[in-house]
């Protein structure tokens, strides 16, 4: 970026000059981070003829409507501390005159301030504007009331023409709309236009080390990847856009602490979230997903070439994303990508589901070390080799199925990995590639799910994504609804338990954040109420009454949007309770006290208003 420093510098030297000087670029490449983080700094540093250092006065021209605006803004950075706070206070006084006159006649006040400094600001504004450089930022975003003549004209006589201050305008030309009007004014005003480029390697680094100084964590990690990482965002994202760049270091940031919270820790681990931070974010940002589930072709694999080949429901975006990022496997992306779903989620709808994380996380851990342990000697697992076959020889192909067999008959894999090595192996048929010495593998996997199944118990790593169909052969769906059968009853007697103990842990005031966090997204609240001996608990606790109540409020009537996340039987349910709890009323209206009926009713109240909150779609 030398070339703008040297063209900016040659400009703010010449003793006089009757023009400004524009760095014109796209938006999101970095003109305002390199103008703020660099440049300022180097014009900072330059004396004018009096020997006294530039100061840089930064104004955004954003959502200006009025050109009066522009020179108020000057005047505020140029106040400075006490005066800049003064001023605002008076105008603020001013604009609440007619309620604070109750109290005194602050308009006077408030008109004797604002003149008192505007006053002083007119004695030395030759002067102090002698040792500006006055920076005009986004040209382009100011209101539509305001014409871009307005702002150029007013700039160059305040400024320009009659002091000959040293303009800075930083803007995107091919983003005006007065395009005809402004590039005649353009000619008599900018004397120099200087096209912002800047080397994409530097973009990154700056960003990283400027903007995330604070944060050691991911500098840490930023450094010690860097030389792999700043490729690998440059190859996947061939137009640099700062705005989703930072969209990504903040998610990964947030992503990442909470990893580490629950003590994921493990390096690889944290490169895989990174970069399907990187890529989903890129598809965000450009409009080309907009629901979780469209992503779910690529949730938790652990190889991509070949999706589109074993696909019997591809479609054009699973084939055109296959082909932008997965054509390779000897890059660095492809070594370490995998896509979590709660990580998409994240992303597209903006809820981190800690929980579901944690246990995704764990579950690439695990498969990660059973990978290296199962193939030390190999650079690539059995099973990867078997996904991607068109990429090896037939003897390879071929010693891969045998030993994914002989591992299956040695208890090896669980039950959902056993579902998806049949569905790799049913695929594989299908294409003729399975081999005389394996053609039993079909009868093998089956036996061996049925076997592990009556024994198989979830484990605090698996979760929905292990038994649902993703793309699967549509052989193995049977043995996708048994598993999931099995993991529904664990799971649902687990949700049921933990709201248990949040009661419990309400009737004894002794509830805390990591109680509640257990049922806070629980989507089948109301049916485990309607399960539970609901009444025996409210007739316990009016803490308890009373804590639910503000429970329903947060939960659901403050959620716009809390349909999207709850089972439609779940209203269903709703009526039971309202149903109990008025029965219950009425059976014991003589014996309940005042403040337990009066909880009660309110909880019927936030109970109708949650029913009919669901229902709007």
């Amino acid at each position: 970026m030398d070339f703008i420093l040297d063209a900016v510098t040659k400009y703010i030297s010449l003793l006089q000059s009757n023009y400004a000087l524009q760095i014109n670029g796209e938006w999101g490449t970095g003109k305002t981070f390199y103008v703020k983080n660099n440049l300022v700094i180097e014009i900072e540093k330059m004396q004018n003829r009096e020997n006294i250092n530039y100061k840089c006065c930064y104004i955004s021209l954003n959502g200006f409507s009025e050109v009066n605006e522009i020179g108020e803004a000057v005047f505020l950075e140029l106040a400075g501390g006490a005066n800049k706070v003064m001023y605002q206070g008076a105008k603020l006084l001013g604009k609440y005159g007619g309620i604070l006159n109750a109290f005194g006649d602050f308009t006077k006040v408030t008109e004797a301030i604002e003149t008192n400094i505007t006053n002083k600001l007119s004695e030395t504004s030759i002067k102090t504007l002698n040792d500006v450089v006055l920076i005009f930022d986004d040209l382009e975003r100011i209101d539509d009331k305001l014409s871009l003549k307005q702002v150029l004209g007013y700039i160059n006589s305040n400024y320009i023409e009659s002091h000959q201050i040293k303009v800075l305008f930083i803007s995107n030309d091919r983003k005006i709309n007065e395009l005809k009007s402004y590039t005649e004014i353009k000619e008599k005003i900018i004397g120099k236009t200087i096209e912002f480029r800047q080397d994409n390697t530097e973009i990154i680094e700056n960003i990283a080390q400027h903007t995330y100084s604070d944060y050691t964590k991911f500098l840490s990690f930023f450094q010690k990847e860097k030389e792999e990482l700043i490729p690998t965002i440059i190859q996947l994202n061939k137009n640099i856009n700062l705005r989703t760049l930072r969209f990504v270091f903040d998610t990964f940031i947030v992503l990442q602490e909470d990893a580490i919270k629950n003590d994921i820790v493990d390096h690889d681990i944290h490169k895989s979230i990174f970069l399907n931070v990187l890529v989903v974010s890129k598809e965000y940002k450009e409009g080309k997903v907009s629901k979780v589930k469209e992503l779910d072709f690529l949730h938790g694999r652990h190889q991509f070439k070949n999706i589109s080949i074993y696909s019997k429901d591809k479609n054009e975006y699973e084939d055109n994303y296959i082909q932008q990022y997965h054509t390779n496997d000897s890059n660095y992306f492809s070594k370490y990508i995998h896509y979590f779903e709660s990580v998409s989620q994240y992303i597209i709808v903006g809820f981190l589901d800690s929980t579901k994380f944690k246990i995704e996380l764990r579950t690439q851990l695990e498969f990660q070390n059973k990978s290296m342990n199962q193939d030390s000697n190999k650079k690539t697992s059995n099973i990867q080799i078997l996904n991607a076959f068109n990429y090896y020889e037939e003897r390879i192909v071929k010693k891969a199925q045998l030993e994914v067999i002989h591992q299956i008959r040695e208890g090896t894999y669980s039950c959902p990995e056993i579902i998806e090595i049949t569905s790799i192996f049913l695929n594989l048929r299908d294409l003729g590639i399975v081999f005389e010495e394996t053609e039993d593998a079909e009868s093998t996997l089956f036996e061996a799910f049925s076997n592990q199944l009556s024994t198989w118990n979830p484990s605090t790593t698996f979760y929905e994504w292990d038994i649902r169909n993703r793309n699967l052969h549509n052989e193995v769906a049977p043995m996708i609804e048994l598993l999931k059968a099995r993991y529904n009853n664990s799971d649902y007697a687990n949700r049921k338990q933990n709201v248990i103990e949040l009661f419990n842990a309400m009737i004894s005031d002794e509830l805390t954040s990591e109680k509640y966090k257990k049922v806070e997204y629980e989507n089948e609240f109301f049916k485990i109420l309607d399960d539970l001996d609901f009444l025996n608990y409210l007739s316990k606790s009016n803490r308890l009454i009373a804590t639910m109540n503000s429970i329903f409020s947060e939960k659901y009537l403050k959620v716009s949007n809390a349909s999207d996340f709850i089972e439609t039987e779940e209203i269903e349910h709703i009526k039971k309770i309202i149903k109990k709890i008025q029965e219950y009323l009425h059976n014991k209206d003589s014996s309940l006290d005042t403040i337990k009926k009066y909880n009660l009713n309110k909880m019927l109240d936030q109970l109708f208003k949650v029913k009919t909150h669901l229902r709007e779609k």
